[in-house]
């Protein structure tokens, strides 16, 4: 018993983010996780769904986690369903925009700020084309990864099917 809660207060140590914030406000509890992998992107972007289990309260929640390693870093925040959506809605709007924005001459950036501090978004270069990023924490530059079209769409559908199993 003492082994598995010292194995529980590392975890908790080592990642402090991987609590959906349900479970994060009940401190004091013996929590289980469950992890599911969803998939992984061409750039090395996984996206797992975490099912949490209060064991003595009999309490379930999930969550979604985004990860990456960076450097010798791992990079990893979590997601309740109502940030999820926020982010897949930023997600489909940029996708929009940049199919149906034209590019002057003028470098555009776009980006969206999570509540957990990911950031994506989208910017113009001097060759007029549109290239998008994922930052997985706010001002980490390990953690900063460039994505095609293709790479942000198949990033885009990891996460809408994760959304369907929270």
């Amino acid at each position: 018993m003492i082994r598995l809660l010292c194995v529980i207060c590392f975890f908790i140590i080592a990642f402090p983010n991987l609590y959906s914030k349900e479970v994060a406000s009940n401190k004091g509890k013996l929590i289980e996780r469950t992890f599911k992998k969803i998939g992984i992107t061409q750039k090395e972007v996984k996206v797992n769904v975490i099912y949490y289990n209060d064991i003595y309260n009999k309490v379930e929640s999930t969550a979604v986690v985004i990860e990456r390693y960076g450097g010798n870093n791992l990079y990893s925040t979590t997601f309740d369903k109502i940030e999820l959506d926020e982010l897949i809605k930023s997600f489909k709007f940029l996708d929009s925009l940049v199919t149906n924005e034209s590019i002057g001459e003028d470098r555009k950036e776009i980006s969206y700020i999570s509540e957990s501090g990911v950031e994506i978004g989208c910017y113009t270069a001097k060759d007029k084309l549109w290239y998008f990023y994922l930052m997985i924490e706010n001002k980490s530059e390990e953690s900063y990864v460039e994505l095609n079209k293709d790479d942000f769409l198949e990033l885009l559908n990891l996460l809408i099917k994760a959304k369907e199993l929270l």
